[in-house]
């Protein structure tokens, strides 16, 4: 398994999570993002096979995905 972070910041792998699931789209394993505590904004769609996206937040309240 392929493991990509992002943080909204920049402090880790990818600064956004479309970034983080273009990158999983490009590998041929199961792949998981994990997204440092924050507010993503945008509409996403996964649709790769195979990923995983886990918030790293202390509860889920900490990791948000909005589209509005």
């Amino acid at each position: 398994m392929t493991i990509f972070n992002v943080n909204p910041t920049g402090s880790d792998s990818f600064f956004t999570f479309t970034g983080a699931l273009e990158a999983a789209a490009q590998i041929d394993d199961q792949a998981e993002i994990r997204l440092s505590p924050g507010t993503y904004w945008g509409q996403i769609t996964i649709s790769v096979p195979g990923v995983t996206v886990t918030g790293m937040g202390s509860s889920p309240a900490d990791t948000v995905i909005t589209g509005n």
